[in-house]
């Protein structure tokens, strides 16, 4: 895939940091795609634009931890993307009934921020171990 193609040749890191700086943008989109059908469809495409690269940018990640345990490492990995994405519609469920569509594109900005968070942690201790 390109995304695996361009985590080989950038690094997963780097890809990884696109992919959470597409899905912050797809959120700003889907923000306006209430008034808007061209902001929906850019929204839209965003989101899976960063959500699979940063899918095949953290496995990518993962895999290097143990080449010989990939199909149990990728088990862990997708019940837990199955898991998330679970939680995250079934919250998602919630807000779109109680607060609307601002809070559903509040979810995706606050859980894009964390990821955002951990993905900086992740950069600087990859930073500081390339330096030492």
């Amino acid at each position: 895939s390109a995304g695996g193609r361009a985590a080989d040749r950038m690094g997963p890191l780097r890809v990884l940091a696109f992919g959470v700086l597409c899905v912050a943008l797809a959120y700003v989109a889907l923000a306006l795609a209430g008034a808007s059908l061209p902001a929906l469809v850019v929204g839209v495409v965003l989101l899976d634009l960063g959500c699979q690269s940063a899918l095949v940018s953290n496995q990518t990640r993962i895999f290097a931890l143990d080449p010989a345990a990939q199909g149990r490492i990728n088990t862990l990995f997708m019940v837990s993307i199955f898991l998330g994405g679970a939680a995250g519609a079934a919250l998602s469920g919630v807000l779109m009934a109680h607060v609307g569509w601002s809070g559903v594109v509040a979810e995706g900005l606050i859980a894009t921020a964390l990821a955002g968070l951990a993905h900086a942690r992740a950069f600087q201790s990859s930073a500081a171990s390339a330096r030492s």
